[in-house]
């Protein structure tokens, strides 16, 4: 089972990264100035990430990557560059199998851990 986790930057910005059953990050969002956003950015990932066309696979530099984006194209996750594009695509169903089931575990409030164990359901 997967984990979003959600922290904060040095600059006290909020971020989630889902993390999959393997304990390995596949994908990161870009900071938040507010705790609801990046509640509401795990939300989409959990929506979009059901949908392989909100996926955009990308390679630079001979590595491989996506970016998921939501309906209105804004960018709501990043992955980690792949050295193989089967590894990319290793990666995009990673997400998309574990985004929907995985725990929030916020690591924000005053040092204690909260976890959540919310089960999507996309109607």
């Amino acid at each position: 089972m997967g984990e979003f986790i959600i922290s904060k930057t040095r600059e006290d910005a909020y971020f989630f990264c889902l993390r999959s059953g393997k304990n390995e990050i596949i994908l990161s969002s870009e900071p938040y100035l507010f705790k609801q956003a990046v509640r509401n950015g795990i939300h989409a990932v959990r929506l979009y990430a059901l949908n392989d066309h909100r996926f955009e696979r990308k390679n630079a530099h001979g590595c491989y990557y996506f970016v998921l984006r939501s309906a209105n194209g804004e960018a709501i996750g990043f992955s980690a560059a792949y050295p193989a594009l089967r590894s990319r695509e290793e990666g995009i169903e990673t997400v998309k199998r574990t985004a929907p089931t995985a725990e929030i575990i916020d690591l924000c409030n005053d040092g204690i851990l909260q976890v959540e164990k919310n089960h999507f359901v996309n109607y």
